[in-house]
């Protein structure tokens, strides 16, 4: 299975971006393969419909799971219908939501998390240290 998580700095245990469409980077772990990169989120110097953009963009890497504290009603509709998953981080880095997520222990989210355009510039969740 590959699950993307959003990051906000590229390294080998990345912290979490609270933001989806406007993450900087994605982590991509491969269950399967045993293997994981990050690469640079194309989206994110979009004006608008970035959610979407990143959501097609890890439909076409195969993504089916994704951790991300704050997705939209678009980003939503779009995981939703390439099939993606969407689980809400509980930590602060992506290793240890990545484990949380194979311990069964992450939230599943059933809708949008944040009104539309709230990571061009809203207020933004943060992670517990």
């Amino acid at each position: 299975m590959k699950i993307a998580l959003c990051a906000r700095i590229d390294g080998s245990d990345p912290e979490m971006d609270d933001r989806f469409g406007r993450a900087a980077f994605i982590f991509i772990a491969d269950t399967e393969a045993g293997t994981e990169e990050i690469v640079d989120n194309p989206s994110l110097a979009l004006g608008a419909g970035a959610g979407i953009r990143t959501a097609e963009f890890l439909s076409e890497r195969g993504v089916e799971v994704v951790v991300a504290a704050n997705v939209g009603p678009n980003a939503e509709r779009a995981l939703r219908a390439a099939g993606i998953r969407v689980y809400s981080p509980k930590h602060r880095t992506a290793r240890e939501n990545l484990s949380a997520l194979r311990d069964d222990a992450l939230p599943e989210v059933s809708g949008p998390t944040v009104d539309s355009h709230h990571g061009s510039g809203g207020r933004r969740r943060r992670f517990r240290r």
